[in-house]
């Protein structure tokens, strides 16, 4: 019900040597792209546009020839962030856009690989499953080449977006996350530093280098931080600092999230039914998302659909916020 394993073609990790920049980012920055850019800023100088074929708003950048062939301009989304959220003081995490040389997929992605190769290096092209792909990975940065042979298709499939741009069937979709992370204040550093856990996470990096290596997501971004150096006491843990007004916890990703933010803690709970069930530990914070209801950050997890009750219940006794427990839903 809430996750599937979906195994993606592998992306080549290039190295990242001491004291140089990272290749993604280098790249990204000669072509124009900016991936450091605030949404506010980004509204105020670029403005929103109509995305030629998707029904969503982007902000597009046609002045980044990154690769030839581009069907439209490369563009992110987020132009429905809440314009006064702390979110749209910080940049876009992804971007992404379509390149369509020929009628073959295939040559389609493979020439997209060819001219990114000529600043990257090769990377391998793939098949999974339906799809065929690759790309490279820096540090928490990638590039990400997909492309979807119509014949390994179902033949009885409607696309709307294929119904409106037929190229977009053979199109190579580049999918890029440069990685971003706010950086730890020297404040916040102080609360690293003097963390106290609380209790260990079931789900999470394992190692120091795969936290620094994980891209970010845009959601909840404003409590997301770049680890520090040294994480490894941080690793799968949850925890407090500042005499508990701040509550720091470490899954795939590193966050920060001052108690007065925190709306509740709640779980959720589900039983075995179609899927095998499980429960989950959420942070509901007061900062509103698009839709107007609090920002939920996905804590921990567990198999079973009590798993998660004993933390909450303690997160909300430690940090004087409600707890709230969750109806059972049947996994369907």
């Amino acid at each position: 019900m809430w996750t599937a394993t979906i195994t993606e073609p592998k992306l080549r990790r290039l190295p990242l040597a001491p004291g140089a920049g990272n290749p993604i980012h280098d790249l990204l920055d000669a072509v124009g792209l900016p991936w450091r850019e605030s949404l506010t800023s980004l509204n105020s100088r670029v403005g929103v546009s109509d995305h030629p074929i998707f029904a969503e708003t982007v902000f597009a950048f046609p002045h980044v020839a990154l690769v030839p062939g581009l069907l439209w301009p490369i563009a992110t989304g987020g132009s429905r962030t809440p314009p006064d959220g702390p979110r749209a003081a910080l940049p876009a995490v992804s971007f992404s856009g379509y390149v369509w040389l020929s009628t073959d997929a295939r040559a389609n992605i493979e020439q997209t690989a060819v001219s990114l190769a000529e600043r990257l290096g090769p990377a391998t092209i793939e098949r999974s499953g339906n799809v065929l792909g690759g790309g490279w990975a820096a540090g928490p940065a990638e590039i990400r080449l997909t492309v979807w042979p119509p014949e390994w298709q179902d033949p009885g499939g409607y696309n709307i977006s294929t119904a409106r741009e037929p190229r977009y069937r053979e199109a190579c979709h580049i999918s890029i996350r440069p990685g971003y992370r706010p950086p730890l204040t020297d404040e916040e550093r102080r609360w690293i530093d003097e963390f106290t856990a609380l209790g260990t996470l079931k789900r999470g990096a394992d190692t120091e280098e795969q936290l620094r290596d994980t891209p970010s997501v845009g959601h909840a971004l404003e409590y997301m931080r770049e680890p520090p150096a040294r994480a490894a006491h941080l690793l799968r843990r949850i925890g407090h600092a500042a005499e508990r007004r701040v509550l720091i916890f470490c899954a795939e990703q590193l966050y920060v999230i001052p108690v007065a933010d925190i709306v509740a803690f709640r779980t959720i709970r589900v039983l075995p039914a179609k899927g095998s069930g499980g429960s989950f530990l959420v942070v509901e914070c007061r900062h509103q998302g698009v839709d107007g209801s609090p920002t939920s950050i996905l804590c921990d997890h567990g198999p079973g659909p009590d798993d998660m009750n004993e933390l909450c219940s303690e997160c909300g006794r430690l940090f004087g916020t409600p707890a709230l427990p969750g109806e059972y839903h049947p996994d369907l």
